[in-house]
């Protein structure tokens, strides 16, 4: 299958677990940016079963005869929220955690001088957009209109950007100093997070939408079908509520 790396720890860890032990279902993965993953798929580079993206929008380039046709069926299933997360190893992280407690404003200590910042390219991954908007958002509020360009620079800022399925290592090691995740990344992983003021990372098209697309090629279809129901009413779907993902649709 191929899925949103955002999901990448659950995915490899409970999830594959949990399918062999109750289903004898070996998961077989590819995690990327949604956007890039959909790529692959039009391109025939990848042929998975079950297609799991973090932005309903993607799959229209996957649907009907003039996109080659490719979902045989596709529902939103979850959604969870965009958090910035630090290390406690940062040397920024004194600051970032009064943020975290209210104790200070966060679009300043954003512009700490030498306070490094990761995020992820919004040509390939749906974050990385949601991000810039996130961004875009916070310096409106605080009536900043320069205030994007100042902490971001470039939309493909290199000094920034990293793949998606590499992000989280880059704030665990130290390399950046704070990070845009999805809330069911940093809650795996046990790093520290901020939440966005005003809601923002809650937001309608900065939040993340799950979605679940069966493949109409899928290889192995029988599999396929075992997998959206463990994942939708099965045990999968308790193991990805407790990573963060809160679901939209009945069990």
């Amino acid at each position: 299958m191929a899925y949103a790396a955002s999901l990448l720890q659950t995915m490899e860890g409970p999830i594959a677990t949990a399918l062999l032990t109750r289903e004898h279902l070996h998961f077989q993965g590819e995690p990327a940016g949604s956007r890039e993953l959909a790529n692959l798929i039009r391109a025939g580079v990848q042929t998975p079963d079950v297609f799991i993206s973090a932005a309903p929008s993607i799959l229209g380039d996957l649907k009907g005869p003039a996109h080659g046709n490719y979902i045989e069926h596709d529902l939103i299933f979850g959604q969870a929220n965009l958090v910035l997360a630090y290390s406690p190893s940062s040397r920024f992280a004194p600051a970032l955690a009064a943020v975290a407690l209210g104790k200070a404003s966060l679009g300043s200590v954003l512009e700490t001088p030498g306070l490094r910042i990761a995020r992820t390219d919004p040509r390939l991954d749906p974050k990385g957009g949601k991000t810039i908007a996130a961004i875009r958002a916070l310096g409106a509020s605080m009536h900043d209109p320069g205030y994007e360009v100042r902490l971001l620079g470039p939309a493909l800022n290199p000094r920034q950007i990293f793949p998606e399925e590499d992000l989280i290592v880059r704030v665990e090691s130290g390399q950046a100093d704070v990070g845009f995740f999805y809330s069911t990344e940093t809650k795996v992983k046990g790093l520290k997070t901020i939440v966005l003021p005003d809601g923002i990372g809650a937001r309608p098209g900065i939040a993340v939408r799950y979605t679940l697309a069966v493949l109409r090629q899928a290889p192995h279809p029988r599999a396929a079908a075992t997998f959206v129901r463990f994942i939708l009413a099965g045990p999968g779907r308790a193991i990805l509520q407790r990573a963060g993902v809160n679901y939209t649709i009945a069990p």
